[in-house]
């Protein structure tokens, strides 16, 4: 029988819950511990340690650095500053007695753990006497000593933000010159002999590992971006978390950063860039697992109700609620609950019934399971569910319970004062925002920056042009390097991928994993270094010789190189004149959005890169082919708008011809073919797109598309 004090007791267990946690804090200590308890036991076992020793040696390993993080914890930044500093009493003690006080605190509960301390603590000793308590050679603890150099070789081979990662080699020599002054030479040699043998966590391991680490710490950064209603930079982050996942070839992390992503842009009313992105949120779930693929139709239930389409996100949704009921599957029951619940409130205000009902389940799934991180997740939609909770007195005392814990204690007689507003008036009395994808903020976009944007490519002063739309071109003060200038196609895919990713530096590894992943690091980097020298050379004779020395910029100490000139980038040309476009049509000043579309689709010379098939390229090159999709369907619905017939029709073919299954672009057609006067076809095409859509999606067409049919009919 498991005892409190037992190995596997529940306090330990919660112990390493919680060194999970306080790792997950800092990319460079995720599991650390985990890490070094591994080395101990096979440096162990290599010296002939006796197995006593071990075990405890590995149990202190896997909590030693508790006191080291629980400090840190407890003197954040805001409460380091001499303005706001009133916690001096946790500095009057020395670091190694203040790690001391809170290990005896934290190990309190279990007496196994209390004979670990001096161990974590012993650590710090030198094998020469010169530590903090000068303790000398053997009379260290023998599990202290074996901890020590476990703990310094995972610690220098892991990246931190001062050093780029060293291979195991390189750690290995650094540790044997300190082998009888820092270290214990018996476990030097034990972990010589465990690397010569061929080191298990190799250079590879590590960077994945840490690259894993960076991809969920942008991912939770985006989620608190997201949370605070700043989409702009929640995008950014998944963003970051997707393109670091696509390095990793990591497809659960793909589908995950995907998903934020689509509920970034849901959540800021960007229905378009939403429905853009939701093909491939399908197709990437389906490529992990069953669930997943389940998982995924959420959004597109989220989407056609977003849309205006209520009857068709509920025929979505609800099937939906039942199957993840029957499979057990609590992360999508909650997620399809909570929206049929929140959406029929804020949607339908008359049919309370229909709401009450899903109000009802989802507080009964609350009240069975701990789902708290999902409801910070979605906190916007959980508060409305839970204030609708007390107003309606379904399950009131769990509903205030919970709005306590999420930092919004329910006031006396608050479901008096609500429940005589609509739920979109709670907002102005409580501090809770509401989602804006149901109160889309008009953004205007002043005649300056409109003028700006409209004359920027033609006033582009910047030194290099580079074009990634189409084959990859370079100009330069009237001259065009094109692929046959180059001297060698690495040297040109290199340059592409620097201008492309030059927001950040690159490090090397990356770089050899791209242009050379069958090589031996040594020819690796020397054929690196060939193709960096054929760049420098092509571009002497155009970058100014004042801006040569930093074009291209190589980092020793970090190990990266990064891409620094004044550049002009067709892409992102592209995608602000875009993004300037997209307020002016939600404001319906169609005319004044026609010539800014029409400048970002002058952009369009062919698909990302198309001379370039890297694997790196397919990212980008799906996502501009979609964004020049989204461009096109807006340019037809304002050249429909504003008469302009022909060029609507032309505009809505040209978006089929690309993606047959896009029903908007069916209907500007159509209704482009109406205004000319052109019924046989608009009928032809109506018929077609009425079959081929149900035939491909599954599911019927919109409630929109059917009244074509009556005017078609009346025309």
């Amino acid at each position: 029988m498991e005892t409190q004090n037992s190995p596997g007791s529940q306090y330990l267990k919660n112990l390493l819950t919680l060194m999970k946690v306080l790792e997950a804090r800092n990319p460079f200590n995720v599991k650390h511990c985990e890490l070094v308890a591994q080395y101990v036991q096979e440096i162990g076992k290599e010296a002939g340690v006796l197995p006593g020793v071990v075990e405890k040696s590995h149990l202190a390993a896997q909590v030693h650095t508790l006191g080291v993080l629980l400090q840190i914890e407890e003197k954040k930044a805001l409460f380091s500053l001499p303005l706001c500093s009133d916690h001096e009493n946790l500095r009057s003690v020395s670091l190694i007695q203040r790690e001391e006080d809170i290990l005896r605190s934290a190990f309190s509960g279990d007496s196994r753990l209390n004979e670990i301390i001096p161990i974590i603590l012993q650590r710090h000793e030198w094998f020469n006497g010169s530590g903090v308590k000068g303790i000398k050679g053997e009379k260290i603890l023998e599990e202290a000593r074996l901890l020590a150099a476990a703990d310094a070789y995972v610690d220098l081979a892991t990246p931190k933000s001062h050093r780029y990662p060293a291979t195991g080699i390189e750690v290995m020599r650094r540790i044997s010159e300190l082998a009888g002054s820092e270290f214990d030479p018996v476990f030097v040699n034990a972990l010589a002999s465990i690397v010569s043998k061929g080191e298990k966590w190799n250079a590879q391991e590590r960077a994945y590992r840490f690259t894993h680490a960076q991809c969920l710490h942008w991912l939770d950064l985006g989620d608190f971006y997201r949370q605070s209603q700043q989409s702009d930079w929640a995008v950014r982050c998944y963003t970051l978390a997707l393109r670091t996942a696509e390095e990793m070839e990591n497809p659960e992390l793909i589908v995950n950063a995907l998903s934020k992503l689509f509920m970034a842009y849901w959540n800021s009313g960007d229905i378009e860039s939403a429905q853009a992105l939701l093909d491939r949120v399908q197709k990437e779930a389906a490529s992990v697992s069953p669930v997943l693929t389940q998982r995924s139709r959420i959004l597109r239930g989220l989407l056609e109700w977003a849309d205006g389409r209520k009857e068709k996100g509920v025929e979505i949704l609800e099937p939906l609620a039942k199957e993840f009921s029957s499979g057990q599957d609590l992360i999508g029951l909650f997620t399809t609950l909570l929206f049929l619940s929140s959406l029929t409130l804020l949607q339908n205000q008359k049919d309370q019934k229909t709401h009450i009902e899903w109000l009802t389940k989802f507080l009964n799934l609350l009240n069975q399971h701990d789902l708290f991180d999902l409801m910070i997740q979605y906190r916007p939609y959980v508060l409305l569910l839970l204030l609708s909770g007390i107003i309606h007195q379904v399950n009131p005392p769990l509903c205030r319970i919970l709005l306590t814990r999420m930092g919004e204690p329910c006031v006396p007689h608050l479901e008096e004062k609500l429940s005589e507003l609509p739920p979109a008036k709670w907002m102005d009395i409580l501090p809770i925002e509401l989602p804006f994808s149901y109160s889309p903020a008009k953004i205007s976009v002043g005649q300056e920056k409109k003028a700006a944007i409209l004359s920027s490519h033609s006033e582009s002063n910047k030194t290099l042009q580079i074009f990634f739309l189409g084959s990859f071109r370079v100009e330069t003060e009237g001259k065009v390097i094109t692929e046959e200038n180059w001297p060698t196609q690495k040297a040109m895919k290199l340059f592409a991928f620097l201008a492309y990713r030059r927001q950040s530096p690159v490090s090397d590894e990356i770089l050899l994993e791209h242009f050379w992943p069958d090589r031996e690091e040594e020819k690796a980097r020397n054929s690196l270094r060939n193709a960096l020298h054929h760049v420098r050379s092509l571009f002497k004779d155009f970058v100014p010789e004042k801006e040569s020395v930093k074009f291209l910029v190589r980092s020793r100490k970090t190990g990266t190189l990064s891409l620094n000139l004044p550049l002009f980038v067709d892409i992102e040309e592209f995608e602000n004149l875009y993004s300037a476009a997209c307020p002016l049509v939600s404001e319906k000043k169609y005319s004044e959005a026609l010539p800014i579309l029409k400048q970002s689709l002058s952009f369009n010379k062919g698909d990302f890169l198309e001379n370039i098939k890297d694997e790196w390229t397919e990212t980008p090159r799906t996502h501009f082919s979609l964004t020049f999709l989204k461009t096109t369907l807006l340019m037809s619905k304002c050249c429909l708008l504003t008469g302009d017939y022909e060029a609507a029709e032309l505009a809505a073919r040209q978006i089929l011809i690309k993606d047959d299954l896009q029903e908007e672009a069916y209907h500007y057609l159509i209704e482009s073919l109406l205004k000319q006067g052109k019924k046989t076809e608009a009928l032809k095409q109506y018929q077609e797109a009425i079959h081929h859509l149900e035939k491909e999606l599954g599911i019927s067409v919109s409630s929109d598309f059917h009244p074509l049919y009556e005017k078609i009919i009346k025309s």
